[in-house]
């Protein structure tokens, strides 16, 4: 997929802005303020339908306005051009798609893929960032299966509803081990997907990082689920809650289950977010943003890639070998308040502060 054209209308500080891509890589230039990274924020809702920086969407609409608009023409792997239209004011919100209405956010995943960078995941190893990196995660995996998001969503209201049940003065433990027993099967089919998909990460992690920083380390995602994958997967976690039962009944809460897996990063097989510099901790996580983009299959829709402020922190040597390597790619947007390669920079201009 790409974008060959978006349009945004009262979106953040722009009025009106219209993007044509360049082919491959575009560099979206300016001064600090001018909406470099809204126009990477109007892709993402697009395909998120929510913003990467802001979990209230009215102040994506401009000052003194009631609503906001994008257009969003995206070509297919079949040379198709779908139209997307995006209505959002302070009482409702549209999806469009070829003039069709969007009934459920998920159904943007048949029309736009992203994977994104943004200066704040540069700490998404680090030790505090445990829920950061398991939205990150669930975020890939779910545009990438509907079903990874529907067992996703029924795991999270059976979770919901355990808890409230462990809040009661009178536990019914009929209807606490139904619950157990439908999250066991659900959890076995989540954790499939998240073991095939960090063994594939692992087999490209390494090549990209060797390439866009040129050392010799290796890079490698640890990552276990909470029991073996194999044929007694279902017995041995029902046995763990069996085991947590006193726990979670004395906590109210439910203590163990996929909710609290975590994975880490390692480099050289030392944890990145304990023992790496910051450099490495930026490298690393580009590495690993890229990464889901080279194990897609050929007949799925290749993502788009934002790269916002990618390049600040970077110096030139690494910034001329992340370049080229994306230039490689699909489609990629960077955000730069300047940048030396030139022929891919498209520059904007504007007044407000608003970034």
């Amino acid at each position: 997929m790409k974008i060959n054209k978006i349009e945004i209308v009262n979106f953040r500080n722009h009025n009106n802005c219209v993007l044509t891509p360049l082919p491959n890589l575009t560099i979206i230039t300016g001064n600090n303020g001018v909406g470099k990274t809204s126009l990477l924020e109007s892709i993402y809702y697009c395909g998120f339908g929510r913003s990467f920086r802001d979990r209230n969407e009215l102040n994506l609409i401009k000052h003194d306005y009631n609503e906001f608009v994008i257009r969003c023409f995206i070509e297919d792997k079949d040379s198709k051009i779908h139209k997307m239209l995006v209505y959002v004011s302070k009482k409702e919100r549209k999806f469009y798609v070829d003039d069709v209405l969007i009934k459920k956010i998920s159904e943007l995943n048949k029309y736009i893929n992203i994977l994104l960078f943004e200066p704040r995941m540069i700490d998404l190893f680090k030790s505090s960032s445990h829920q950061k990196r398991k939205d990150y995660l669930d975020l890939v995996l779910s545009k990438q299966s509907e079903r990874y998001l529907k067992d996703l969503r029924d795991y999270k209201k059976l979770l919901a509803n355990r808890n409230e049940l462990l809040k009661q003065e009178i536990i019914n433990k009929v209807l606490l081990q139904a619950y157990t027993k439908q999250m066991v099967d659900i959890s076995y089919r989540i954790d499939v997907v998240r073991s095939i998909f960090f063994k594939k990460i692992n087999t490209v992690l390494n090549d990209i990082s060797r390439e866009i920083s040129n050392n010799n380390k290796r890079l490698e995602i640890s990552y276990s689920s909470i029991v073996n994958i194999d044929d007694s997967y279902k017995k041995n976690l029902l046995k763990l809650y069996k085991d947590s039962s006193i726990e979670d009944i004395k906590s109210k809460t439910t203590n163990i289950g996929i909710h609290k897996e975590d994975y880490i990063l390692n480099i050289d097989d030392k944890n990145i977010g304990l023992y790496g510099s910051q450099g490495e901790n930026r490298l690393g996580v580009i590495s690993f943003v890229l990464a889901p983009y080279f194990i897609l299959k050929n007949d799925i829709e290749k993502p788009i890639i934002l790269l916002d402020d990618v390049l600040s922190e970077l110096d030139y040597l690494n910034q001329e070998r992340l370049v080229n390597f994306v230039k490689r790619l699909n489609q990629v947007f960077i955000t730069a308040t300047n940048t030396m390669f030139k022929e891919y920079e498209y520059q904007i201009k504007g007044e407000n502060k608003d970034e």
